[in-house]
């Protein structure tokens, strides 16, 4: 039995029927098709060859293809009943998918607020969130989850309450720790079973996305990392197992230890940098979800440049040699 997607865009011009499915181009609904089946179809279920009959085949096949019509309802009224028709518009991919994930999250300040608040308004199974940190005045210009009561608290309790209120079918495991170790991310998938996605939302230490990519790379998990440089809005690392390059094949020759971080000044920021950044890169953790990222995804770097509204994306340079991380060879 197939539906008319609740979510296509349908109008009338000029007497016909109009609708916009997958591609967004218009779909004539030609005046000599009963307008009554058409209506009746937007309200009732039908077989494939009863529509053909009145469609005719290019027509039922061209609606097919462009998700107009789909075989499995969209309740218009369920909680993700907005989302889920987006993505059974643009992606027709398994929505339940992301309903089953376990995202670790390295920090709980602007960048961990934001994807946090959003993987769970998409419904993730359970969010682990690892930060140390409590709240300060400094930090209520951008990080949305917490108000001048929360002042002096502890960041991940805070946020795991609010994350509750917004969505109680999340389950939040709020961990006190500044991850700085392989070994002590081995020791959260000990205590709180596996994951299926990091994202790396902190810059220190210095060298935390080596250990990221290195647990990531031996539990065969997918990552994304990114982060704020002034005017820019960087997404520098998506590692995706088995497809495309991890951190240490592009740094093969490197020693980013030898780099460190002046306590003497701050990183300006503002309201609304991790709403843009964040929200690119949870669009790209749901796309890695349901497997329905393309290949300019694989080994580029994400900039979003703020002064002129830029989003670029640029090729990783890899280095020759044998990764000793992943192992791939490099030449």
């Amino acid at each position: 039995m197939f539906y008319v997607n609740s979510y296509v865009f349908a109008y009338k011009k000029e007497g016909i029927m109009y609708l916009r499915g997958r591609s967004m181009r218009e779909i004539a609904i030609e005046p000599q098709i009963s307008q009554e089946f058409i209506n009746d179809l937007f309200n009732s279920c039908k077989e494939l060859l009863e529509i053909e009959e009145v469609l005719g085949s290019k027509l039922t096949f061209e609606l097919l293809n462009e998700q107009i019509l789909i075989s499995d309802e969209i309740d218009i009224d369920s909680r993700y009943s907005r989302t889920k028709g987006y993505y059974s518009l643009f992606y027709n991919e398994e929505y339940n998918k992301i309903q089953n994930k376990t995202v670790l999250v390295l920090g709980a300040g602007a960048l961990g607020c934001y994807i946090s608040l959003s993987l769970s308004m998409y419904g993730v199974r359970k969010l682990i969130v690892a930060d140390y940190d409590i709240i300060e005045p400094s930090n209520l210009n951008r990080q949305i989850l917490y108000t001048e009561s929360d002042v002096g608290k502890e960041k991940i309790n805070v946020l795991s309450q609010k994350i509750h209120k917004y969505n109680s079918d999340v389950q939040v495991v709020p961990i006190s720790i500044k991850v700085s170790s392989v070994e002590e991310l081995e020791n959260i998938v000990a205590e709180y079973g596996s994951i299926d996605f990091i994202v790396k939302a902190i810059d220190t230490p210095i060298d935390i996305i080596k250990i990221v990519n290195q647990f990531a790379v031996s539990h065969k998990i997918s990552y994304i990392s990114g982060g704020f440089n002034g005017c820019y809005l960087i997404i520098d690392n998506i590692y995706i197992p088995t497809i495309g390059s991890c951190f240490a094949c592009r740094n093969i020759n490197k020693d980013i230890n030898k780099y460190t971080l002046s306590d003497k000044t701050k990183w300006p920021t503002t309201p609304e940098k991790p709403a843009i950044l964040g929200g690119i890169m949870t669009n790209l953790i749901i796309k890695i979800f349901l497997g329905c990222y393309n290949e300019i995804l694989i080994d580029n770097a994400y900039v979003y440049n703020m002064r002129n509204h830029a989003l670029s994306q640029e090729k990783y340079v890899l280095e020759n040699g044998e990764c000793p991380i992943c192992k791939k060879i490099i030449k």
